[in-house]
């Protein structure tokens, strides 16, 4: 079954490799949590890794998905650690997984590089 159409949607971070966000420690110093926005029709997403905005070109194929082309604005953030983390793991993925309104994204090894949630 193609799973691409349901990648269309708003996905906020809930772990990053292997470690868990605390949604809430994060919201009380920050606007909001990395949150991605894939367009597959038009192959393209944008978002937020936290504190800047950002956007690309997507490639959705079957179970394979690429990030390229990433752009981003230059806000001066105080948290810069999981901005760059999510950014970097964007840039390493390479396939995905929908389970139970859970995006996973995953390396060329298979191995889990970020767990989203849908939100809308």
């Amino acid at each position: 079954m193609n799973t691409s159409f349901r990648l269309h949607d708003i996905w906020v971070l809930e772990s990053i490799n292997g470690q868990n966000i605390d949604a809430q420690q994060w919201y009380n110093h920050h606007q909001s949590l990395p949150r991605l926005e894939p367009r597959v029709r038009a192959q393209t997403f944008y978002g937020t890794d936290g504190c800047n905005d950002i956007s690309g070109k997507l490639s959705v194929q079957q179970n394979e998905l690429r990030f390229t082309n990433l752009v981003a604005t230059k806000k001066a953030c105080l948290e810069k650690k999981l901005p760059r983390a999510f950014t970097t793991a964007l840039e390493k993925v390479a396939q995905y997984r929908i389970e139970k309104l859970k995006l996973y994204l995953l390396d060329a090894a298979g191995d889990t590089l970020m767990r989203l949630k849908k939100v809308d």
